[in-house]
């Protein structure tokens, strides 16, 4: 009988195998976790806006690297014990547990300058966006509330946003 060793990026270790981030199940478990702490923590989901379109015109190959590049963004807006995980195809979460004072507006504008900024592609430049939605909770409040609340902002938010322009390689 030999021993097998699963890849590092496998599905079962709980990371999305293109971005590397943690994948949906561990997020939900990070998030339990963390309302669970006695701690504030807040949640953001980010859908990436005109992202489609990247796929359409570019291919699936620039579309994956724009996701890697949008993965590597979101970690540097985060500390490292923060949660950020791929949940779908162009949808992240980020799930932060505070210290002291809640900044979730402060890192939601982060993110959003983080990810608006030109991603270099073969050939030129894409541009795409997010739409945020927010759940801000005090220490105990349930996760299940926490992440409705944010679904529900980000679906308002994504509906005031349709307007967007399209993105164009520059």
């Amino acid at each position: 009988m030999t021993d097998t060793l699963a890849p590092a990026h496998s599905h079962t270790s709980g990371l999305d195998e293109l971005t590397g981030l943690a994948d949906r199940r561990h997020f939900y478990a990070a998030v339990d976790a963390v309302a669970q702490s006695g701690l504030a923590w807040s949640v953001l989901l980010v859908d990436l806006d005109r992202f489609r379109h990247v796929n359409d015109a570019f291919g699936y190959l620039v579309g994956d690297g724009v996701l890697h590049t949008v993965a590597d963004r979101l970690r540097a807006c985060v500390h490292p014990f923060d949660t950020i995980a791929r949940i779908g195809g162009d949808e992240f979460a980020i799930v932060v547990a505070w210290q002291g004072t809640s900044n979730i507006a402060e890192l939601a504008l982060e993110v959003i300058g983080a990810v608006e900024r030109p991603i270099p592609v073969e050939g030129g430049t894409v541009e795409v966006g997010c739409t945020i939605g927010i759940g801000d909770a005090a220490a105990g409040d349930p996760a299940i509330t926490v992440l409705a609340v944010a679904d529900r902002d980000r679906a308002i938010r994504k509906a005031y946003r349709r307007d967007a322009h399209v993105t164009t390689l520059h």
